[in-house]
């Protein structure tokens, strides 16, 4: 297990939804010393939220610990628009060119049938 997990989103509404996840299922876990920190990463934004009054902002510690030891990314259900697609990949971008470790990136895609009403 990770020593640390930060699982990410946008929206306070997901976040919290995420939090909720990640205490309910905390004692799968809490044997592996891990912990899991909720934390929003938005791709239309060229910088991490440090707001310490915004909700699920990273702290100065949190983004030296993501730079300095992270060496797995893993996205999952992340592509079903183009233009968030193309925003995702600029963050990763600007992430892994900031790790001090080599990493792997590991993403779940579903084939998505995208349609019209016209169709």
């Amino acid at each position: 297990m990770a020593h640390t997990v930060y699982c990410t989103d946008v929206g306070t509404d997901l976040l919290a939804m995420c939090q909720r996840n990640v205490a309910l299922n905390s004692h799968l876990t809490a044997t592996g010393g891990g912990v899991v920190k909720v934390k929003e990463l938005d791709w239309l934004k060229d910088n991490l939220c440090t707001d310490p009054k915004a909700p699920f902002s990273w702290s100065e510690e949190e983004i030296a610990d993501l730079y300095d030891h992270t060496t797995v990314l893993l996205a999952a259900e992340v592509f079903y628009d183009d233009d968030l697609t193309n925003a995702l990949f600029n963050t990763l971008s600007r992430l892994v060119h900031r790790l001090k470790n080599a990493c792997t990136a590991i993403f779940s895609v579903e084939k998505r049938f995208n349609f019209t009403l016209r169709h």
